[in-house]
């Protein structure tokens, strides 16, 4: 099956060559995934950075832009990932919006039952959305698009993301300067790469602390059984296929390949990250928050953080300076203030920012220490 697939691939790039398509092979797979236009000549970097929003490069969920696994045609290039995704936990995750605990949810926030599936607090993080005549649908569980960014649209990155140059260049022979300016570009268009170790972490929190108060009262956990990133995504998650389509490879294949990086210090780079992450996606949501309940529980998770994991990773330069920058504001953590949006998400930003400053400035090689507080592989438990 594998090699259908990868046959099937080969084909894609031919027929599209031919066509004169650029947006191979995305725009093989789906028309609807808009142009992947070439910058024209002359642009540089800077310029295309200077396109991307101030705010974030995050993920990018825009309904209006997911197209589903079937319709990018995922599987055209990623088979034994794809097969892979079928045997997980996020693939059934949809099936969660008809249990028991969902009709339980859906009664106490009056959430019409066929709503579930379409505008609901439970859609956002159980299935992957895209709309369809113009109203918000689930179409499948949690995929690649959920994880890595919605794909479509005019300047979406699905179309952008395999062009490596012109006349069939392959992905060996791309310049460094297309590879900057295409990188550049499917990230200014909403790809959450697994290069991009602090977006990646920060991407799963999204879902895995639950921001919503009205779903915590009404009995949803607020941390999605203890998630923690390294070893939840060396788990059942883990598809890192590319290089070798036969084998799981331990960390993501072109990430080893281009930074020349190992597993043990991708997982470093991970725990790190997702410590990183936890807390700022924690501020986040304590800068939104209402209830005191709410506040209770989301305070008391910044500051076990604070008190336990800063503490270990305190040699870490970018680390180091925001255990005193969260303890300047202990007082007020439990106790609701009229600034607290301000003021919280000021310190979700600087903690964002010295995520994004980590993982640029280091490679994991020196991160030995972090060895010891990394939690062995866990498999999800069954969840809400």
């Amino acid at each position: 099956m594998k090699r259908i697939s990868v046959g099937f691939a080969v084909a894609a790039v031919v027929v599209t060559a031919a066509l004169g398509v650029r947006g191979w092979p995305g725009r093989l797979a789906c028309s609807r995934a808009g142009a992947a236009e070439r910058p024209p000549a002359g642009t540089t970097v800077a310029a295309v950075m200077r396109a991307v929003p101030t705010a974030e490069i995050g993920p990018n969920r825009d309904p209006a832009k997911v197209l589903g696994v079937a319709a990018a045609g995922c599987e055209t290039c990623h088979a034994p990932s794809a097969s892979h995704w079928t045997t997980t936990r996020h693939y059934n995750s949809e099936k969660a919006l008809f249990s028991d605990n969902a009709k339980k949810y859906a009664a106490v926030l009056k959430i019409p039952p066929d709503s579930l599936r379409t505008n609901s607090l439970c859609v956002r993080c159980h299935a992957t959305t895209r709309l369809q005549n113009g109203r918000m649908q689930a179409i499948s569980g949690v995929s690649c698009e959920s994880c890595h960014g919605a794909a479509g649209g005019e300047e979406g990155w699905l179309n952008q993301h395999p062009v490596y140059g012109p006349n069939f260049t392959t992905r060996e022979d791309e310049t460094a300067e297309h590879r900057q300016m295409r990188i550049a570009r499917i990230e200014a268009a909403g790809m959450v790469r697994p290069a991009n170790i602090y977006e990646m972490a920060r991407t799963c929190y999204q879902c895995h602390l639950v921001g919503s108060e009205e779903l915590v009262a009404a009995g949803h956990r607020i941390d999605s059984s203890l998630f923690e990133v390294v070893s939840w995504l060396h788990g059942e998650v883990r598809h890192n296929y590319f290089v070798d389509p036969e084998k799981n490879a331990a960390a993501p294949t072109l990430w080893m390949q281009d930074t020349g990086g190992t597993p043990d210090q991708r997982k470093r780079l991970m725990y790190v990250a997702g410590v990183l992450a936890d807390l700022e996606m924690s501020l986040r949501s304590r800068a939104a928050a209402r209830s005191p309940a709410y506040i209770a529980s989301i305070s008391g998770r910044i500051a076990a953080i604070n008190g336990a994991k800063l503490p270990a990773l305190a040699a870490i330069g970018e680390v180091a300076p925001l255990q005193g920058d969260i303890r300047k504001g202990f007082a007020r953590l439990f106790a609701p203030m009229p600034d607290d949006d301000k003021y919280y998400s000021a310190l979700a930003d600087k903690v964002a920012a010295a995520g994004r400053k980590f993982v640029e400035s280091h490679d994991g090689s020196k991160l030995q220490a972090v060895d010891s507080l990394i939690p062995p592989v866990k498999q999800p438990a069954a969840g809400n």
